[in-house]
């Protein structure tokens, strides 16, 4: 085990504990009946009201004379060397969307996609992988075969999945957060270097830690709300990052501030308190075991460092505000809002918003760091005639980056998420 946390383990709360029973009853209690065989028949009543609204909702379309086809999720692949050929692949889901808002023919959200211009001559150009995702979040890369792995909500509810691309397909793999109508959603995802995919998941209700293999899709390990009562059993993972020496996950979690490791394998949680580190949105680890933690909330124009068997410390640009003003002129402060350790090139990737105050839409710069030198090059800016949101990036082992967008506009808030790669030579 990597000392350089000063661990101190601790006992997670088993799932069969009088404290989590009590939890439990408690709920149950405000929501149903004492009679459980009421609370049952009011279960079987609801199931069979759910499995009816489908076939109701199509019979009024039917009538209405909507005809419409159901909804679609279209999966883009680009060759950016030949533009002109392009093939297109629709992956359909069944689901019936009854909590969105449909737009007619004639409303249908224009697509917004950026314009992005690369500035590192080591990259040949961009790729947009899919399009039309809805509300995207995590992305990350299986650096076992490359593949690509995101958060996104289904057609239907505000459930997530983690979903990947196969052939021109977005396909759904695995399951995030499973509360269809609840207003607070957290997924989480990471890989290690054995293809192990980490998915933290959380809601009002409840929350999950599943770790799967990709390749085959098997469950290692499911971990139902994790973390003991101590530590607020509903507080929110931040970030994740799998550890590329030991294969374990480290965790960021808020409120309390630690950094959490996870063996996915003997299901072991090891508390860590490193000084002058905080919860933080974003987070890597390199090959030789250091942690950097960005985040965007904080404005913060620095990284959270943790270089192993050493106290944490701000890892300071030399030259951000010199490169940023001279992509953009001038700003007022550069949030970071992605964050990914190459470690083929040896180096730290960081993209972040040149934000100034009145101004609608601003760029996004992706950016190099070396470690050593501190130093900052650019990579490419983003730019979008409306709202855009950044919502992650990550690499693979060659050096290609992958990241996505969505344009943040209200009335095309919900299936207008980006993918991109940007290749390297």
């Amino acid at each position: 085990m990597n000392e350089r946390f000063r661990p101190n383990t601790f006992e997670r709360l088993e799932q069969g504990s009088q404290a989590r029973a009590a939890q439990i009853e408690a709920f149950q209690e405000s929501f149903a009946p004492d009679n459980p065989e009421v609370s049952i028949a009011k279960s079987h009543e609801k199931a069979a009201i759910m499995a009816v609204v489908p076939l109701l909702l199509v019979m009024l379309s039917a009538a209405c004379g909507g005809g419409e086809a159901e909804p679609t999720l279209t999966a883009t692949k680009t060759n950016t060397e030949t533009p002109t050929q392009t093939s297109t692949a629709t992956a359909t889901f069944t689901e019936i969307p009854t909590r969105t808002s449909t737009p007619t023919p004639t409303e249908t959200p224009k697509l917004q996609i950026p314009t992005i211009e690369i500035l590192d001559d080591t990259f040949t150009g961009s790729e947009l992988l899919a399009t039309g995702l809805i509300r995207p979040e995590a992305i990350v890369v299986n650096p076992i075969n490359g593949s690509v792995y995101f958060v996104m909500q289904s057609t239907s509810s505000n459930e997530e999945y983690v979903a990947t691309i196969e052939g021109n397909e977005v396909v759904y793999k695995f399951p995030g957060t499973g509360d269809p109508w609840g207003g607070y959603h957290v997924t989480k995802i990471a890989f290690n270097t054995r293809g192990e995919l980490f998915v933290y998941s959380q809601t009002w209700i409840d929350g999950y830690i599943r770790v799967y293999d990709a390749k085959t899709q098997e469950k290692i390990i499911e971990i139902e709300n994790p973390f003991p009562e101590s530590l607020q059993n509903y507080q929110q993972v931040r970030s994740v990052a799998g550890n590329p020496v030991d294969n374990k996950f480290y965790m960021s979690v808020w409120t309390d501030g630690p950094i959490i490791s996870f063996d996915p394998h003997t299901g072991e949680f090891v508390r860590h308190t490193p000084e002058n580190i905080v919860d933080r949105l974003n987070m890597c680890i390199d090959s030789l075991e250091d942690m950097y933690l960005g985040d965007f909330w904080v404005w913060d124009e620095y990284l959270d460092y943790l270089p192993a068997g050493e106290v944490g410390q701000k890892f300071e640009f030399v030259n951000l505000r010199e490169v940023v003003e001279g992509l953009v002129g001038d700003y007022e402060v550069f949030p970071i809002h992605g964050l990914a350790c190459d470690n083929s090139q040896n180096r730290i990737l960081v993209s972040g918003y040149a934000y100034s105050e009145g101004v609608d839409s601003s760029p996004v710069i992706i950016l190099s760091v070396d470690p050593k030198t501190h130093i900052v090059s650019p990579i490419a800016v983003l730019t979008s005639d409306t709202s855009m949101s950044f919502k992650g990036m990550d690499v693979d082992s060659k050096g290609n980056i992958y990241f996505i967008t969505h344009d943040g506009t209200y009335q095309n808030y919900g299936n207008n998420g980006n993918l991109f790669k940007l290749v390297k030579n």
